[in-house]
């Protein structure tokens, strides 16, 4: 079993319907290649075509077997005492006596964005800090360095804020 958010589940049913949607497609290109020819023999389109439908329900049937085996887990309201899935994070990593700081929500498999600031609980980093509270350090197996955990934020807006006065001369 997987946990996820619900913001996961959400995604991957956009990816299954997507999917949905890309089988459709090239099922209604196979009927015009079948049009498209007097012999079935010299139709390498449709042969291609066939190859892609079948990769394609074969990555579709996986994607829901692997939503069948996820569990939602609830994120509000987000834990603010120990590192959990939905947790907001503000952390140190340090390593040979340098510091630098990070804030990531933790969320569940298979929906890291660095861009928008998450992190897996089932990547290296997020299974370090899943379990941790603030002001305790873990040891990131990776590279060694010291993960220090500073804050924990009840919402992104609670961040931002913090952030912005943190900031402030």
């Amino acid at each position: 079993m997987y946990n996820i958010t619900e913001q996961g589940r959400v995604d991957f049913i956009r990816k299954i319907d997507i999917m949905q949607h890309q089988v459709a497609e090239i099922r209604e290109d196979k009927k015009a290649a079948v049009t498209s020819v007097t012999s079935m023999d010299d139709n390498s389109e449709f042969i291609t075509l066939e190859q892609q439908e079948q990769q394609k329900l074969l990555e579709l049937q996986n994607l829901c077997n692997l939503l069948n085996e996820c569990v939602v887990v609830p994120t509000e309201p987000r834990n603010c005492e120990r590192v959990a899935i939905g947790s907001i994070v503000f952390f140190c990593k340090t390593a040979k006596s340098r510091s630098k700081h990070f804030i990531y929500e933790i969320v569940g498999y298979n929906e890291s964005d660095v861009a928008k600031y998450r992190v897996s609980c089932y990547a290296p980093l997020g299974a370090t800090l899943v379990g941790m509270e603030p002001n305790t350090s873990e040891t990131f197996e990776l590279d060694g360095s010291t993960l220090t955990v500073l804050r924990l934020f009840p919402s992104w807006k609670a961040a931002r804020q913090w952030y912005r006065e943190r900031k402030k001369p």
